[in-house]
């Protein structure tokens, strides 16, 4: 039997997979910090998700570089592919920092910084799934894009408020040093999280 509902272009697909992966690591990484004792069953099942994100990058990628056609500007699809693959591997790479710097019980800020990732991953799906469509969708995809700027600058409070504590407070250098870089590549992973969405609202402007 023949469909008569028109294919969704397979960037779109791609796309949403790659985000389903994003959340999925998300989730991985905040249920990892708050269970230490499967590190590496974590740690593992982190690499495994990052893989598969790979994967679909470099699928989507080569078919953008085959395709004569696109539904949106070639930059604009190479951007989101690669921001959301950048976001993954950051996830991937923040518990494999706390592993190997034998932070794996968190601090409260590192718990709330990962919180507020997963919060944000959520928000980056959900925005994804409507970029088939961005006209019906536009002021959905604002609001979402606003709602990852905003977690973005709770995310920021915590990590100044955080970084402050460890120096009025923690006494061990080494310490203080592990934390404050797993704090300040927490806070690098929110910041491709802002800058995915304002990719997105750039992209919901130019196509509204």
């Amino acid at each position: 039997m023949i469909s008569l509902k028109p294919k969704k272009p397979i960037f779109f697909e791609l796309f949403n997979e790659s985000a389903k992966y994003l959340l999925d690591g998300a989730e991985v990484l905040s249920r990892a910090v708050n269970s230490p004792y499967s590190a590496q069953e974590n740690l593992q099942e982190l690499k495994v998700i990052e893989s598969k994100g790979d994967e679909v990058t470099r699928n989507l990628l080569d078919k953008l570089d085959k395709s004569f056609s696109t539904p949106m500007d070639r930059e604009d699809i190479m951007k989101i592919a690669t921001n959301l693959d950048d976001i993954l591997d950051f996830i991937y790479a923040t518990y494999l920092k706390m592993v190997l710097y034998d932070a794996i019980n968190p601090t409260s800020t590192a718990l709330k910084m990962v919180e507020v990732i997963n919060k944000v991953a959520h928000q980056v799906f959900d925005a994804v799934k409507l970029l088939d469509n961005v006209p019906a969708h536009h002021e959905k995809l604002i609001e979402l894009c606003m709602e990852i700027n905003r977690l973005e600058s709770v995310g920021d409070e915590i990590f100044q408020e955080g970084t402050s504590y460890l120096f009025k407070h923690v006494k061990d250098p080494i310490e203080l040093i592990k934390w404050k870089e797993i704090y300040e590549h927490i806070e690098e992973l929110l910041d491709l999280c802002e800058d995915l969405g304002d990719l997105i609202k750039g992209v919901v402007l130019k196509y509204a």
